[in-house]
């Protein structure tokens, strides 16, 4: 019965190995300037080891007035998130960003004390 959930699947030009998906979690493993850290590649090598066909990264801050995880604004963060890439290629899993603004409940309107909420 659950044979499909184990099989190759292709998604336009990407071939999964399986159909199981790791959803956008969480951690709060970045850097305190947002890049990725070192503590993430580890927990992404932990996940691509399980077998997962596609792993969807944590929350990626477009905006510095929105970032609450990593980030993906400035160029600067493209080795960090590069890395993260290829830990998970290396494991034979796929790898997708979930793009992100956290809006009115982003740290610079919290600090701010923001009355409009």
């Amino acid at each position: 019965m659950l044979d499909h959930l184990l099989s190759p699947i292709k998604i336009r030009n990407m071939e999964l190995d399986n159909r199981c998906v790791m959803p956008p979690m969480g951690t709060n493993l970045g850097n305190p300037d947002a890049t990725v850290s070192e503590k993430n590649l580890a927990y992404m090598k932990r996940r691509a080891e399980s077998g997962v066909g596609l792993i969807i990264t944590e929350i990626t801050g477009v905006h510095p007035s929105g970032c609450v995880g990593l980030g993906i604004y400035d160029d600067r963060f493209i080795p960090g998130l590069r890395q993260m890439v290829d830990t998970i290629h290396q494991s034979g899993s796929k790898a997708a960003l979930q793009l992100h603004h956290a809006g009115r409940e982003a740290m610079p309107q919290l600090k701010k004390g923001d009355e409009s909420r």
